[in-house]
């Protein structure tokens, strides 16, 4: 699974949008959208963020994430 898939799996099981999910991280709407359009895989702190707002570690969002 790719990074941009698992966010998007991510919000829609717990029904959040990407603008909320930007109010949630901190992290502006734009930068989201990058990366779950496969356009960035964002920086560390990004993901820490992303990760905090769906309630888990880095390592959780980062599980099942398979990078080339």
């Amino acid at each position: 699974m790719t990074l941009s898939h698992r966010i998007e799996e991510l919000r829609h099981k717990q029904d959040i949008t990407l603008n909320e999910l930007s109010k949630r991280s901190g992290v502006g709407k734009a930068t989201l959208s990058r990366i779950e359009n496969g356009q960035s895989v964002g920086t560390t702190k990004v993901l820490v963020k992303v990760a905090k707002a769906f309630n888990m570690d880095i390592v959780e969002l980062l599980a099942v994430v398979e990078f080339k």
